[in-house]
């Protein structure tokens, strides 16, 4: 018994040890809006540093944004990818990050801070963006499988990189 407790303690710590690649789907919002992006989320944690790349797709604008709507008018459904890092709390589950780049052939995205949460069981993130120094942008993300995650993700990655003719590994 204590050496099948002695294996699982290694093997827990051993891949907590190491940086941690988590997929992730989720949408963001902004308050009293209808902007919409859904999200694709690679997470990178190694200690507290977190890196990682959202693929975003244009989802739907507020109908009341005149501006807007002209910007975005034929967009829909299509995508960018925004490269973030920061910083992860093992004490309070808070992460902290904001988009450094971007890969985005149909300026469609912008860069951001995010002020967000992991929950306990490390299968949900949630919280707020400061899109543009407002504090107005909800955002939340559910955990999928890494195998089928990884694949889809590198496809939508690899397409976006393809149209936008960056051909540089991130």
């Amino acid at each position: 018994m204590k050496k099948i407790f002695l294996s699982v303690a290694i093997t827990f710590y051993l891949c907590n040890a190491f940086a941690q690649i988590s997929f992730y789907k989720g949408e963001w919002t902004k308050i009293n809006s209808e902007e919409n992006f859904s999200a694709f989320l690679k997470l990178d944690i190694k200690d507290s540093v977190i890196k990682g790349e959202i693929i975003w797709t244009f989802k739907a604008i507020d109908s009341a944004d005149d501006a807007a709507i002209k910007y975005y008018k034929g967009q829909k459904g299509k995508m960018g990818i925004e490269y973030v890092k920061g910083i992860y709390s093992l004490k309070t589950y808070d992460i902290q990050f904001e988009g450094t780049s971007k890969t985005d052939p149909d300026l469609i995205i912008g860069m951001d801070k995010y002020l967000l949460k992991l929950s306990v069981d490390g299968s949900v993130i949630y919280g707020r963006t400061l899109a543009q120094g407002e504090n107005n942008g909800l955002i939340y993300f559910y955990k999928i499988n890494n195998l089928t995650g990884e694949k889809e993700f590198n496809i939508l990655h690899s397409n976006i990189l393809l149209k936008s003719g960056d051909k540089a590994l991130r």
